[in-house]
């Protein structure tokens, strides 16, 4: 827990640190609460994570950062909304390669990677795919016998134009499988549905 609140800290003060240095010699920064969008599901790691460095606003600089969910398209409604308001040091926004890798190539967005500044790199996140036990793939030998069989594999994944959702295309179509990308809002829907899913059988 030590060293997890550790990491959440020096992320903070790294985020924080950048933003007083760039908003116009603002020595004083922040002088009102400090608003942080995820454009993502509350409850899933970068929601976590927000909120988690919320609790060392007030402390370390005296005044709290909020977190303010706003979903939709991988992250793209939330920075479209975002490019429309006037430049503000007081309301930061959390991105990632799904808002301004992916979006941008699989539907039209008002806005462009050079809309922003970049601050800090908060996380990093691994791909890791799951299988109901159900379907008794446990590993890749008994996915590509999965796959041999013809069957159509559905994929739950945390949203549109998601990292998960354009890996596992990658890497399905690879494999030469039948597959269908089903969206939810968030990791935590997703999972929920992969544990429960009444078609998931061997």
């Amino acid at each position: 827990m030590k060293t997890w609140k550790s990491a959440i800290k020096a992320s903070l003060i790294g985020l924080l640190g950048l933003v007083s240095i760039n908003s116009m010699a603002q020595t004083n920064w922040p002088t009102a609460p400090v608003t942080i969008i995820t454009p993502w599901a509350v409850g899933g790691l970068a929601d976590q994570i927000n909120r988690a460095m919320s609790e060392y606003g007030k402390e370390q600089y005296g005044q709290p950062l909020l977190a303010d969910n706003i979903l939709g398209s991988g992250g793209a409604v939330a920075l479209t909304e975002y490019t429309k308001e006037k430049p503000n040091t007081h309301k930061l926004i959390l991105g990632g390669e799904g808002s301004f890798a992916i979006a941008p190539l699989t539907m039209k967005v008002a806005y462009k990677f050079e809309d922003f500044v970049p601050v800090i790199n908060i996380y990093s996140s691994t791909f890791v795919l799951v299988t109901n036990p159900r379907t008794k793939v446990d590993s890749i030998p008994s996915l590509k016998e999965y796959i041999a069989k013809g069957k159509k594999i559905k994929i739950a994944t945390n949203g549109t134009n998601s990292s998960e959702a354009l890996q596992s295309a990658a890497l399905f179509n690879e494999m030469g499988a039948k597959y269908q990308i089903i969206p939810y809002d968030g990791a935590n829907e997703a999972l929920i549905e992969n544990i429960t899913f009444e078609d998931a059988e061997g």
